[in-house]
């Protein structure tokens, strides 16, 4: 090789270094954080409520993050308890049942929707429908969510037994995917009623549907890592998480998530006790979760 391709060679590989040594080169070298997120919504709308949180989380850790939507409720679990996503959003629920199956796991943030720390289910029913009570939809369809979802099923359901109505009393009962087809069954007249958590019973109130129940107040949904992420990848996330209230464009990004949605809060494995009772209940009744 002659002299002036010796040096050409050896300037090839310096900017070379030099490229790798930027910023963006780092990042985009580093293995992805992958936030997963179980089946609650379509995944056209999943997509388009999280992806602005995942481009935030990836310039504050100057890491870049992945959203990955679980096909199920179980399999969402099953991700997090195999540790194959770094960071999980999930529902009070699964979170239960996460810790049982698992064990404790980080806790980063919890929701806190038009400042409560709490969210409620509502069973509904069309505006046209003349139910006025629960034990009126004996005889009925019935329009629940994931078996595993905490205001579709587990605390609707304990609103049903608490006023006499057994699954098996209902003309029939089917488990759709999320809470938007439990809208839409229900204000297209395939089913009598359903259950859906409050914010998604607001965005189709207005289309039609009328509540005719309303469950207590449960803690509401909530961000965890798995066991074995840095330490301090987990305070920054937790930091990154908690911070988005304190700015403009994150509390775009809070009601970007959810309308309510005003700030991320520290939570606590306490605050799940309640819910812990009622899937306890529910367990001692027969009703698999």
């Amino acid at each position: 090789m002659s002299r002036l391709g010796v040096f050409f060679s050896k300037a090839i590989c310096l900017f070379l270094v030099f490229c790798l040594s930027l910023p963006g080169a780092a990042f985009a070298q580093q293995a992805p954080l992958i936030l997963g997120i179980h089946p609650f919504l379509s995944s056209t709308e999943l997509y388009k409520r999280f992806s602005p949180l995942v481009e935030y989380l990836g310039k504050q850790m100057n890491v870049p993050v992945t959203l990955k939507i679980a096909s199920s409720y179980d399999a969402h679990l099953e991700a997090i308890g195999k540790q194959e996503v770094d960071i999980a959003f999930l529902g009070p629920a699964p979170y239960v049942k996460l810790t049982e199956r698992f064990g404790k796991v980080p806790l980063l943030a919890a929701y806190e929707t038009n400042g409560s720390r709490t969210f409620r289910g509502v069973i509904v029913v069309s505006r046209e429908s003349q139910f006025t009570a629960i034990p009126q939809l004996q005889g009925k369809r019935f329009a629940f969510g994931d078996p595993n979802s905490t205001m579709s099923h587990l605390v609707p359901r304990a609103m049903l037994l608490e006023k006499g109505v057994d699954v098996k009393q209902l003309a029939k009962y089917e488990f759709l995917t999320n809470h938007e087809n439990i809208a839409l069954g229900v204000l297209a007249g395939n089913f009598e009623a359903g259950a859906m958590k409050d914010d998604i019973f607001k965005q189709y109130e207005p289309q039609g549907l009328r509540a005719l129940a309303i469950s207590g107040s449960y803690p509401d949904h909530l961000f965890v890592a798995r066991l074995g992420l840095p330490a301090a990848t987990v305070h920054g996330l937790q930091k990154a998480l908690l911070a988005l209230k304190d700015s403009d464009e994150g509390r775009r990004l809070l009601t970007g998530l959810q309308k309510s949605l005003t700030a991320l809060v520290l939570p606590r494995d306490a605050d799940y006790d309640n819910l812990r009772s009622t899937m306890a209940a529910l367990a001692k009744a027969g009703i698999a979760q």
